[in-house]
């Protein structure tokens, strides 16, 4: 084990010179003089304090420094593990990160996770959470470590605990690149052994395939996309030295994803720790020796000051001074990575990854503080449900980021009712994260979507509520009608629909109703003359005829027009008119998904001595010469077959 120098084989001017430039030092020293000082306290403040002197006095390397606080950090992980009783249970503890490969920096959080045998989860999780308190809460004497179990299985929505079965379900059933790349580091710390020996084989094999995955290399270009794409706060004169493009993030995702893509088939080449795996990639001659040598150097100056960042004040922070030999560094490990995964552009502007920033944003663009704090959030946080989550994630806020844009060019109280209704559209959707994908490919469709939860929430209702009519909307498909009836009846009701919605959307683009009219009335005209084939097909003996009158008649159908008609025969109306008659009012009125289809008006039939549903031709024909009112007459005026 890596020994640091201890704190009292120190010079009184390296101990004044470390306590002047770090108030973190300064503070531990006085605490290691305190008799009363808990022994694991005393550990931790005495490891923490040695590593942070050596930092700034530059008395070891970082790579020792980092390897020591480590080894101390296990040390106190494993001593809490055995204080609450953990090791008298059937569960086992891993760390990844940088404690998975020992190499740990001064004010990390430690990434662990627990996994646990079914039985005995209950236990198990009363004592786990009483492990995290004794180590994250703070009292006089400061506080031990910051643990974070985010990169378990299933996230910050998934069980504390998981069991050996839990996690071989998600990674190889949901598991994304990234977390491929997280479970390289994946180290056991302590616990039962069968546990650990079966949690270890589960990992490799899901990290490390020998099959060759052609789509593996595109997922890890986006990868490098999104963390850049997501970005980060930057401050004034500074550099975050391990979000930047080009720092330690890059580096370990160039390193990782090479092990990913090649640790399968050359099983030497499985490792945790960067810099050696590094040098392993090397000697296999997959990465140029001049290329793996500048990685290694510029990775551990990327670690030291990290380290130097954090020794001040003991807070996690990865902001440096603004120095140009690290913007240099930087630009150089930026070619090498980008030779692999793909260069970044900067100037991409995305949706801010804080939310108090995209409120921010969300302001800027015109949006109210109700729309900001009321719809916002649930919006944003309606994640798209996917195996691929990590790719359809990246289309969700890209899709977001442009329709945001686009609901702002319309005004102030427009935008806010088109949230809201991207919000149910969002809702709808996000289990079949394809439509953010097929939306992304065609901006002018999302301007057009975007203008029309603006103008019409009666239409940007439907599209919400029914999201599967919305490739019909988009690609404007007329499929071949359905043979059966119930099928034919949705696909009658889908079809209406996007009618309506396709005109609509054209209207609020060019205010012409001569077009709006037209396209809404053939769709009646399509719905109703195939509804009379489809019902007369079951009953061949009927020639019933429909004779359409107002506004259906003379082809000019609003959004939510009746259809006045009547029902007229060449012949005496017969058992199978009547029974065809029947159905095809029950089928147009009768409740169905979003509705009925159509509401109908049959007061136009003459009246006279008959009231009859249906009508012969003849009998039409003598009423309006002998009997119809003059309003009736001009009703007829619009009539048509």
């Amino acid at each position: 084990m890596v020994t640091l120098p201890r704190i009292e084989s120190l010079s009184r001017d390296q101990v004044e010179s470390a306590r002047k430039q770090s108030s973190a030092i300064s503070l531990y020293l006085d605490l290691l003089k305190d008799p009363g000082l808990p022994p694991l306290y005393r550990l931790r403040h005495e490891a923490w304090t040695q590593s942070a002197i050596c930092t700034l006095l530059n008395l070891e390397s970082a790579e020792n420094i980092c390897l020591y606080w480590s080894a101390k950090a296990s040390e106190i992980l494993e001593s809490v593990w055995r204080e609450v009783g953990l090791d008298r249970l059937p569960i086992a503890l891993f760390a990844m990160g940088k404690l998975g490969a020992d190499e740990l920096n001064l004010s990390s959080d430690v990434d662990l996770v627990a996994v646990s045998e079914p039985s005995a989860i209950a236990d198990c999780e009363k004592k786990i959470r009483s492990f995290n308190s004794v180590l994250q809460s703070h009292s006089r004497w400061g506080y031990l470590l910051r643990v974070d179990y985010d990169i378990r299985p299933g996230g910050k929505f998934g069980p504390l605990i998981t069991t050996p079965s839990q996690f071989e379900d998600h990674y190889w059933s949901q598991g994304e690149t990234w977390e491929r790349l997280a479970l390289v580091r994946l180290k056991p710390l302590f616990g039962s052994k069968p546990i650990t020996d079966q949690i270890e084989d589960l990992a490799r094999r899901f990290t490390f395939r020998k099959f060759l995955d052609f789509t593996l290399l595109e997922d890890l270009k986006a990868l490098r996309a999104q963390i850049h794409a997501l970005g980060h706060l930057r401050e004034s004169q500074t550099i975050n030295i391990k979000l930047e493009v080009g720092g330690i993030r890059d580096i370990e995702l160039f390193t990782h994803a090479l092990l990913v893509l090649h640790a399968g088939k050359i099983t030497r080449l499985q490792t945790r720790s960067t810099p050696e795996a590094i040098r392993r990639l090397i000697e296999a001659g997959l990465l140029p020796k001049k290329d793996g040598d500048d990685l290694i150097e510029f990775y551990w100056n990327f670690r030291t000051h990290e380290n130097e960042a954090q020794a001040h004040q003991d807070l996690q922070t990865h902001q440096v001074p603004q120095l140009t030999s690290l913007q240099t560094t930087m630009t150089q490990v930026d070619q090498i990575v980008s030779s692999l995964l793909g260069s970044v552009d900067l100037n991409h502007v995305q949706l801010p990854l804080d939310e108090v920033l995209q409120q921010t944003w969300l302001r800027g663009l015109g949006f109210s503080d109700q729309s900001v704090t009321l719809i916002w959030p649930d919006l944003i946080r309606a994640t798209a449900l996917s195996y691929r989550n990590d790719r359809d994630e990246r289309a969700r806020l890209e899709f977001l980021y442009r329709f945001v844009l686009a609901l702002s060019k319309h005004s102030k109280n427009a935008a806010d009712r088109g949230l809201a209704i991207l919000l149910d559209f969002v809702r709808s959707t996000r289990a079949k994260a394809t439509f953010f994908t097929m939306l992304l490919r065609s901006p002018s469709l999302i301007d057009r979507l975007a203008k029309l939860f603006c103008q019409s929430h009666y239409l940007g209702a439907i599209l919400a509520s029914r999201p599967e009519l919305l490739d019909h909307f988009l690609l404007q498909l007329d499929e071949p009608w359905e043979k059966e009836t119930s099928a034919l009846l949705d696909q009658m009701a889908a079809r209406k629909l996007i009618s309506e919605i396709w005109a609509a959307s054209q209207f609020l683009e060019d205010f012409k109703l001569v077009p709006l009219f037209s396209r809404i009335s053939e769709s009646a005209d399509s719905i109703g003359h195939q509804l009379l084939v489809h019902l007369k097909s079951e009953f061949p003996e009927s020639s019933l005829e429909l004779m359409a009158l107002g506004k259906w008649g003379g082809q000019e159908l609003g959004l939510r027009s009746d259809l006045d008609f009547v029902f007229v025969t060449q012949n005496t109306p017969n058992e199978s008119d009547h029974k065809v008659a029947r159905r095809f009012i029950s089928r147009l009125t009768e409740p169905a998904r979003g509705g009925n289809l159509y509401d109908i008006d049959l007061r136009l039939r003459p009246t006279g001595k008959s009231v009859a549903l249906i009508i012969h031709t003849i009998s039409l024909e003598k009423y309006w010469s002998e009997s119809a009112r003059v309003w009736e007459r001009q009703a007829y005026l619009r009539s048509r077959m």
